[in-house]
Protein backbone atom coordinates (compact mmCIF):
# COMPACT_ATOMS: atom_id res chain seq x y z
CA UNK A 1 0.00 0.00 0.00
CA UNK A 2 2.71 2.15 0.77
CA UNK A 3 4.97 3.88 -2.37
CA UNK A 4 8.09 4.01 0.26
CA UNK A 5 10.40 3.07 2.91
CA UNK A 6 12.86 5.15 4.84
CA UNK A 7 16.44 4.72 3.40
CA UNK A 8 18.57 3.45 6.60
CA UNK A 9 21.53 5.02 5.06
CA UNK A 10 19.72 8.51 5.96
CA UNK A 11 18.13 7.11 9.20
CA UNK A 12 20.10 4.52 10.32
CA UNK A 13 18.16 1.84 13.06
CA UNK A 14 19.38 2.73 16.44
CA UNK A 15 18.90 0.46 19.22
CA UNK A 16 21.86 2.56 21.75
CA UNK A 17 20.82 5.45 22.34
CA UNK A 18 24.46 7.57 23.31
CA UNK A 19 22.43 10.81 24.41
CA UNK A 20 24.27 12.58 27.29
CA UNK A 21 21.82 12.78 30.47
CA UNK A 22 23.74 16.42 31.30
CA UNK A 23 23.35 17.51 27.57
CA UNK A 24 19.98 16.81 27.55
CA UNK A 25 18.88 18.08 30.76
CA UNK A 26 21.19 21.45 29.45
CA UNK A 27 19.26 21.53 26.37
CA UNK A 28 15.78 21.23 27.83
CA UNK A 29 16.59 24.19 30.87
CA UNK A 30 17.06 25.99 27.75
CA UNK A 31 13.22 25.81 26.67
CA UNK A 32 12.33 26.32 30.23
CA UNK A 33 13.76 29.94 29.27
CA UNK A 34 11.96 30.31 26.34
CA UNK A 35 9.05 29.82 28.65
CA UNK A 36 10.37 32.98 30.75
CA UNK A 37 11.35 35.02 27.30
CA UNK A 38 14.85 35.29 28.66
CA UNK A 39 17.81 34.58 26.29
CA UNK A 40 20.02 35.57 27.99
CA UNK A 41 21.39 31.48 29.73
CA UNK A 42 19.75 32.27 33.25
CA UNK A 43 19.51 28.65 33.93
CA UNK A 44 23.07 28.00 32.28
CA UNK A 45 24.34 30.46 34.24
CA UNK A 46 22.72 30.19 37.31
CA UNK A 47 23.96 26.45 37.77
CA UNK A 48 27.28 27.63 36.88
CA UNK A 49 26.68 29.93 39.86
CA UNK A 50 25.22 27.18 42.08
CA UNK A 51 27.93 24.66 41.17
CA UNK A 52 30.59 26.92 42.01
CA UNK A 53 29.34 28.10 45.55
CA UNK A 54 28.45 24.50 46.45
CA UNK A 55 32.24 23.81 45.23
CA UNK A 56 33.66 26.39 47.10
CA UNK A 57 32.02 25.07 50.35
CA UNK A 58 33.57 21.40 50.05
CA UNK A 59 30.43 19.77 50.33
CA UNK A 60 29.69 16.10 49.01
CA UNK A 61 30.17 15.32 45.21
CA UNK A 62 26.36 14.06 45.59
CA UNK A 63 25.27 16.94 47.23
CA UNK A 64 26.86 19.19 44.53
CA UNK A 65 25.84 17.31 41.84
CA UNK A 66 21.89 17.47 43.02
CA UNK A 67 22.52 21.52 43.41
CA UNK A 68 23.85 21.04 39.57
CA UNK A 69 20.25 19.58 37.71
CA UNK A 70 18.03 21.36 40.52
CA UNK A 71 19.27 24.52 39.22
CA UNK A 72 19.68 23.58 35.81
CA UNK A 73 15.53 23.01 36.41
CA UNK A 74 15.00 25.52 38.95
CA UNK A 75 12.59 27.58 36.63
CA UNK A 76 10.98 24.33 35.27
CA UNK A 77 7.32 25.10 36.77
CA UNK A 78 6.32 28.64 36.58
CA UNK A 79 4.30 30.16 39.17
CA UNK A 80 0.88 29.67 37.55
CA UNK A 81 -2.33 28.48 39.45
CA UNK A 82 -2.48 25.17 37.26
CA UNK A 83 0.47 23.56 38.61
CA UNK A 84 0.60 21.62 42.24
CA UNK A 85 3.39 19.81 44.05
CA UNK A 86 1.81 16.87 43.13
CA UNK A 87 2.09 17.74 39.35
CA UNK A 88 5.86 19.22 39.65
CA UNK A 89 6.63 15.70 41.30
CA UNK A 90 5.20 14.24 38.33
CA UNK A 91 7.00 15.90 35.67
CA UNK A 92 10.44 15.57 37.66
CA UNK A 93 9.37 12.08 38.81
CA UNK A 94 10.16 10.70 35.48
CA UNK A 95 13.77 12.44 35.02
CA UNK A 96 16.40 9.94 36.12
CA UNK A 97 17.91 12.03 38.74
CA UNK A 98 17.72 11.52 42.40
CA UNK A 99 14.88 12.53 44.74
CA UNK A 100 16.66 14.83 46.02
CA UNK A 101 16.41 17.40 42.63
CA UNK A 102 12.73 16.64 42.71
CA UNK A 103 12.75 18.09 46.66
CA UNK A 104 14.68 21.17 45.99
CA UNK A 105 13.06 22.29 42.61
CA UNK A 106 9.70 22.15 44.69
CA UNK A 107 10.85 23.87 47.35
CA UNK A 108 12.16 26.72 45.45
CA UNK A 109 8.73 26.66 43.40
CA UNK A 110 6.86 26.82 46.62
CA UNK A 111 9.16 29.52 48.02
CA UNK A 112 8.72 31.98 45.35
CA UNK A 113 4.78 31.24 44.97
CA UNK A 114 4.89 33.10 48.60
CA UNK A 115 6.79 36.00 47.33
CA UNK A 116 9.82 34.36 48.92
CA UNK A 117 13.23 37.30 49.41
CA UNK A 118 16.36 36.67 50.13
CA UNK A 119 16.59 37.82 53.74
CA UNK A 120 13.91 35.10 54.86
CA UNK A 121 15.36 31.95 53.44
CA UNK A 122 15.49 30.16 56.99
CA UNK A 123 12.89 27.03 55.97
CA UNK A 124 15.16 26.50 53.04
CA UNK A 125 17.71 23.75 53.02
CA UNK A 126 21.32 24.96 52.59
CA UNK A 127 21.38 23.22 48.90
CA UNK A 128 18.17 24.87 48.66
CA UNK A 129 19.60 28.52 49.87
CA UNK A 130 22.67 28.05 47.61
CA UNK A 131 20.61 27.94 44.46
CA UNK A 132 18.66 30.74 45.40
CA UNK A 133 20.92 33.32 45.75
CA UNK A 134 22.90 32.32 42.95
CA UNK A 135 19.16 32.66 40.71
CA UNK A 136 19.60 36.46 42.57
CA UNK A 137 23.21 37.25 41.78
CA UNK A 138 22.11 36.12 38.25
CA UNK A 139 19.14 38.46 37.99
CA UNK A 140 21.61 41.08 39.33
CA UNK A 141 24.37 40.21 36.96
CA UNK A 142 21.98 40.18 33.97
CA UNK A 143 20.00 43.58 34.74
CA UNK A 144 22.92 45.54 35.28
CA UNK A 145 23.60 48.11 32.88
CA UNK A 146 26.55 49.87 33.75
CA UNK A 147 30.16 49.06 32.57
CA UNK A 148 31.65 46.20 34.13
CA UNK A 149 33.88 46.91 36.12
CA UNK A 150 30.93 49.04 38.01
CA UNK A 151 28.96 45.90 37.54
CA UNK A 152 31.45 44.45 39.42
CA UNK A 153 31.47 46.68 42.11
CA UNK A 154 27.89 47.28 42.59
CA UNK A 155 27.72 42.27 43.02
CA UNK A 156 30.42 42.82 45.16
CA UNK A 157 28.12 45.10 47.46
CA UNK A 158 25.17 42.57 47.07
CA UNK A 159 27.33 40.18 48.20
CA UNK A 160 28.48 41.87 51.25
CA UNK A 161 25.15 43.21 52.13
CA UNK A 162 21.93 41.01 50.77
CA UNK A 163 23.93 37.65 50.28
CA UNK A 164 25.02 37.69 53.78
CA UNK A 165 22.17 38.65 55.54
CA UNK A 166 20.93 35.77 54.05
CA UNK A 167 23.75 33.66 54.63
CA UNK A 168 27.13 34.52 55.76
CA UNK A 169 28.53 30.93 54.71
CA UNK A 170 26.89 31.16 51.01
CA UNK A 171 27.84 35.06 50.98
CA UNK A 172 31.84 34.15 52.00
CA UNK A 173 31.48 31.22 49.14
CA UNK A 174 30.60 33.95 46.88
CA UNK A 175 33.40 36.23 47.73
CA UNK A 176 35.67 34.20 46.99
CA UNK A 177 34.08 33.57 43.18
CA UNK A 178 34.25 36.96 42.69
CA UNK A 179 38.15 37.47 44.04
CA UNK A 180 38.57 35.49 40.86
CA UNK A 181 38.95 37.00 37.35
CA UNK A 182 37.89 33.44 35.52
CA UNK A 183 34.47 33.70 37.73
CA UNK A 184 33.52 37.16 35.63
CA UNK A 185 34.87 35.41 32.63
CA UNK A 186 33.38 32.35 32.54
CA UNK A 187 29.37 34.28 33.32
CA UNK A 188 29.98 35.68 29.88
CA UNK A 189 27.06 34.91 26.83
CA UNK A 190 29.67 33.14 24.61
CA UNK A 191 31.38 31.27 28.00
CA UNK A 192 29.21 30.19 30.27
CA UNK A 193 27.81 26.63 28.92
CA UNK A 194 31.42 25.80 28.07
CA UNK A 195 31.81 26.45 31.53
CA UNK A 196 29.12 24.38 32.94
CA UNK A 197 29.77 21.53 30.83
CA UNK A 198 33.90 21.50 32.48
CA UNK A 199 31.83 20.78 35.76
CA UNK A 200 29.35 18.57 34.99
CA UNK A 201 28.71 15.76 36.91
CA UNK A 202 29.54 12.73 34.69
CA UNK A 203 29.29 13.26 30.87
CA UNK A 204 29.84 9.97 30.64
CA UNK A 205 26.31 9.03 31.65
CA UNK A 206 24.08 7.78 28.35
CA UNK A 207 20.05 7.11 28.51
CA UNK A 208 18.58 4.49 27.67
CA UNK A 209 15.65 4.34 25.45
CA UNK A 210 13.31 4.39 28.17
CA UNK A 211 15.39 7.16 30.37
CA UNK A 212 14.86 8.91 27.14
CA UNK A 213 10.89 8.72 26.30
CA UNK A 214 9.99 9.03 29.94
CA UNK A 215 12.46 12.33 30.31
CA UNK A 216 10.24 13.63 27.16
CA UNK A 217 7.40 12.53 28.49
CA UNK A 218 7.68 14.61 31.33
CA UNK A 219 8.39 17.28 29.20
CA UNK A 220 5.15 17.31 26.93
CA UNK A 221 3.22 17.59 30.44
CA UNK A 222 5.30 20.68 31.02
CA UNK A 223 4.48 21.94 27.00
CA UNK A 224 0.62 20.89 27.79
CA UNK A 225 0.05 23.09 30.77
CA UNK A 226 1.48 26.15 29.23
CA UNK A 227 -1.64 25.99 27.60
CA UNK A 228 -4.30 23.44 29.49
CA UNK A 229 -7.33 23.60 27.13
CA UNK A 230 -5.36 21.46 24.84
CA UNK A 231 -5.25 18.37 27.48
CA UNK A 232 -2.87 16.36 26.29
CA UNK A 233 -1.91 17.49 22.87
CA UNK A 234 1.85 16.01 23.34
CA UNK A 235 1.11 13.01 24.41
CA UNK A 236 -1.53 11.87 22.68
CA UNK A 237 0.63 13.68 19.30
CA UNK A 238 3.89 11.19 20.36
CA UNK A 239 1.32 8.48 20.56
CA UNK A 240 -0.31 8.25 17.25
CA UNK A 241 3.02 9.41 15.58
CA UNK A 242 4.84 6.23 17.26
CA UNK A 243 1.62 3.85 16.04
CA UNK A 244 1.86 5.12 12.35
CA UNK A 245 5.88 4.01 12.56
CA UNK A 246 5.21 0.73 13.50
CA UNK A 247 2.52 0.58 10.84
CA UNK A 248 5.12 1.98 8.45
CA UNK A 249 7.43 -0.86 9.34
CA UNK A 250 9.80 1.22 11.90
CA UNK A 251 11.42 -0.99 14.40
CA UNK A 252 10.83 -0.47 18.18
CA UNK A 253 13.47 1.74 18.81
CA UNK A 254 13.01 3.69 15.47
CA UNK A 255 9.23 3.92 16.60
CA UNK A 256 10.14 5.36 20.01
CA UNK A 257 12.42 7.65 18.32
CA UNK A 258 9.23 9.45 16.31
CA UNK A 259 7.13 9.13 19.77
CA UNK A 260 9.77 11.14 21.00
CA UNK A 261 9.42 14.15 18.82
CA UNK A 262 5.78 14.07 18.64
CA UNK A 263 6.42 14.71 22.76
CA UNK A 264 8.62 17.08 21.89
CA UNK A 265 7.21 18.59 19.05
CA UNK A 266 5.58 21.76 20.69
CA UNK A 267 8.44 22.35 22.86
CA UNK A 268 8.81 26.04 21.11
CA UNK A 269 5.39 27.06 22.43
CA UNK A 270 6.95 27.56 25.68
CA UNK A 271 8.11 31.05 24.73
CA UNK A 272 4.35 32.10 23.31
CA UNK A 273 2.02 34.17 25.61
CA UNK A 274 -0.51 32.61 27.01
CA UNK A 275 -2.91 35.18 25.59
CA UNK A 276 -2.09 34.14 22.68
CA UNK A 277 -1.90 30.44 22.58
CA UNK A 278 -5.86 31.31 24.77
CA UNK A 279 -7.31 33.21 21.97
CA UNK A 280 -10.74 32.76 20.95
CA UNK A 281 -10.88 33.72 17.93
CA UNK A 282 -9.11 34.62 14.40
CA UNK A 283 -5.05 35.71 15.36
CA UNK A 284 -3.49 39.30 14.80
CA UNK A 285 -0.28 39.41 12.00
CA UNK A 286 2.41 39.68 15.36
CA UNK A 287 0.34 36.73 17.02
CA UNK A 288 0.51 34.66 13.97
CA UNK A 289 4.08 35.13 13.60
CA UNK A 290 4.83 34.32 17.43
CA UNK A 291 3.23 31.36 16.66
CA UNK A 292 5.13 30.38 13.28
CA UNK A 293 8.31 30.84 15.14
CA UNK A 294 7.35 28.22 17.47
CA UNK A 295 8.46 24.78 15.12
CA UNK A 296 12.15 26.19 14.90
CA UNK A 297 12.31 27.13 18.12
CA UNK A 298 11.29 23.35 18.88
CA UNK A 299 13.89 22.00 16.22
CA UNK A 300 16.75 24.65 17.59
CA UNK A 301 16.52 23.33 21.32
CA UNK A 302 16.29 19.54 19.90
CA UNK A 303 19.33 19.94 17.70
CA UNK A 304 21.66 21.25 20.40
CA UNK A 305 21.28 17.37 22.05
CA UNK A 306 23.75 14.85 20.85
CA UNK A 307 22.13 12.36 18.52
CA UNK A 308 18.80 14.17 18.38
CA UNK A 309 19.07 14.99 14.28
CA UNK A 310 16.35 13.14 13.42
CA UNK A 311 14.10 14.11 16.23
CA UNK A 312 14.82 17.78 15.53
CA UNK A 313 13.89 17.26 12.10
CA UNK A 314 10.83 15.32 12.53
CA UNK A 315 9.83 17.93 15.44
CA UNK A 316 10.87 20.96 13.43
CA UNK A 317 9.09 19.93 9.91
CA UNK A 318 5.34 19.20 12.26
CA UNK A 319 3.86 22.20 10.25
CA UNK A 320 5.59 22.19 6.81
CA UNK A 321 3.30 21.29 3.61
CA UNK A 322 4.34 18.98 1.02
CA UNK A 323 3.57 22.26 -1.62
CA UNK A 324 6.45 24.53 0.42
CA UNK A 325 3.41 26.44 2.15
CA UNK A 326 4.37 25.37 5.20
CA UNK A 327 6.75 26.97 7.80
CA UNK A 328 9.61 28.15 9.26
CA UNK A 329 11.05 26.71 6.45
CA UNK A 330 8.80 26.10 3.64
CA UNK A 331 10.15 22.57 2.78
CA UNK A 332 8.81 20.55 0.27
CA UNK A 333 11.91 17.88 0.76
CA UNK A 334 9.04 16.08 3.14
CA UNK A 335 10.13 12.01 4.62
CA UNK A 336 7.23 10.22 5.58
CA UNK A 337 8.14 10.13 8.85
CA UNK A 338 8.31 14.44 8.68
CA UNK A 339 4.53 13.62 7.66
CA UNK A 340 3.81 11.34 10.25
CA UNK A 341 4.46 13.87 12.78
CA UNK A 342 2.54 16.18 11.05
CA UNK A 343 -0.42 14.46 10.49
CA UNK A 344 -0.80 13.28 14.13
CA UNK A 345 -0.83 16.58 14.91
CA UNK A 346 -3.43 18.05 12.76
CA UNK A 347 -5.54 14.54 13.83
CA UNK A 348 -4.90 15.12 17.38
CA UNK A 349 -5.71 19.18 17.35
CA UNK A 350 -9.14 18.70 14.89
CA UNK A 351 -10.24 15.93 17.45
CA UNK A 352 -9.86 17.86 20.52
CA UNK A 353 -12.40 20.79 21.76
CA UNK A 354 -10.68 24.48 21.41
CA UNK A 355 -12.17 27.59 23.11
CA UNK A 356 -13.09 28.83 19.53
CA UNK A 357 -14.91 25.11 18.25
CA UNK A 358 -15.93 22.10 19.24
CA UNK A 359 -13.89 18.54 18.62
CA UNK A 360 -14.61 17.25 15.05
CA UNK A 361 -15.56 13.36 14.81
CA UNK A 362 -12.82 10.93 13.70
CA UNK A 363 -14.16 10.85 10.36
CA UNK A 364 -14.22 14.53 9.86
CA UNK A 365 -11.31 15.22 10.93
CA UNK A 366 -9.72 12.47 8.68
CA UNK A 367 -11.81 13.97 5.74
CA UNK A 368 -10.25 17.32 5.87
CA UNK A 369 -6.84 15.91 5.97
CA UNK A 370 -8.04 13.95 3.23
CA UNK A 371 -8.44 16.72 1.45
CA UNK A 372 -4.89 18.47 2.26
CA UNK A 373 -3.28 15.28 0.41
CA UNK A 374 -5.47 15.98 -3.08
CA UNK A 375 -4.38 19.58 -2.73
CA UNK A 376 -1.01 18.32 -2.67
CA UNK A 377 -0.21 19.48 1.12
CA UNK A 378 0.16 15.93 2.61
CA UNK A 379 1.89 12.85 1.62
CA UNK A 380 -0.34 9.87 0.89
CA UNK A 381 1.47 7.37 3.03
CA UNK A 382 1.54 9.48 6.10
CA UNK A 383 -2.17 9.93 5.34
CA UNK A 384 -2.84 5.88 4.75
CA UNK A 385 -0.75 5.41 8.21
CA UNK A 386 -2.93 8.01 9.75
CA UNK A 387 -6.22 6.29 8.80
CA UNK A 388 -5.31 2.83 9.91
CA UNK A 389 -3.86 3.80 13.27
CA UNK A 390 -7.16 5.60 14.37
CA UNK A 391 -9.34 3.45 12.74
CA UNK A 392 -8.23 -0.10 14.24
CA UNK A 393 -9.70 -0.60 17.30
CA UNK A 394 -6.22 -1.92 18.74
CA UNK A 395 -4.11 0.65 17.77
CA UNK A 396 -2.94 3.76 19.86
CA UNK A 397 -5.57 2.29 23.27
CA UNK A 398 -3.19 4.59 25.23
CA UNK A 399 -3.74 7.58 23.47
CA UNK A 400 -7.76 6.89 22.88
CA UNK A 401 -7.98 6.30 26.88
CA UNK A 402 -6.67 10.02 27.02
CA UNK A 403 -9.10 11.14 24.98
CA UNK A 404 -11.56 9.60 27.07
CA UNK A 405 -10.09 10.71 30.42
CA UNK A 406 -10.22 14.16 29.30
CA UNK A 407 -13.80 14.15 28.57
CA UNK A 408 -15.99 15.56 31.12
CA UNK A 409 -12.96 17.50 32.84
CA UNK A 410 -12.24 20.45 30.22
CA UNK A 411 -13.22 23.53 31.77
CA UNK A 412 -12.83 25.75 28.55
CA UNK A 413 -15.19 27.76 26.89
CA UNK A 414 -16.56 25.75 23.68
CA UNK A 415 -18.14 27.76 20.55
CA UNK A 416 -19.59 25.52 17.42
CA UNK A 417 -20.51 26.69 14.12
CA UNK A 418 -16.79 27.17 12.06
CA UNK A 419 -17.20 25.65 8.75
CA UNK A 420 -14.50 23.25 7.81
CA UNK A 421 -12.39 26.10 5.52
CA UNK A 422 -11.77 27.91 9.21
CA UNK A 423 -11.59 24.46 10.98
CA UNK A 424 -8.32 23.23 8.18
CA UNK A 425 -6.51 26.63 8.66
CA UNK A 426 -6.53 26.26 12.61
CA UNK A 427 -4.37 23.12 12.27
CA UNK A 428 -1.86 25.20 11.42
CA UNK A 429 -1.82 27.27 14.87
Amino acid sequence: MLAEKLDNKTIENRNTVPVSLNKLIAALSAAVDLAGSSDRKHSLRTAYIATRLASNMSMEKAEVDNIYYAALLHDLIPAQSYFNQSLIFEILGNLPLSSQVAKQVVALWQYKQGNGIASRLGHLSLSERIIYLAECFENQYCNGESEEYLLRRILSNWSNRIAAAADKKIAAALADCLREEAFWQDLKENRVQRALEQMAPDWRQQLNIDDLEKVSRSFSLLIDRKNPYTGQHSQRVGMIAGCCARLYGLDSAMSRRVSIAGYLHDLGKLSIPEVILDKAGSLTEREMQAIRAHPYDSYAVLSEIEDFTDIARWAGNHHERMDGSGYPWGRSDLTVVDQIVAVADIYEALTSNRPYRRALSQGDALSLIKKQVAKGKIRLEAYELLEMTVESKSSCKEADNLANARGSSCWFRVYSGFDAKQIAAEADR
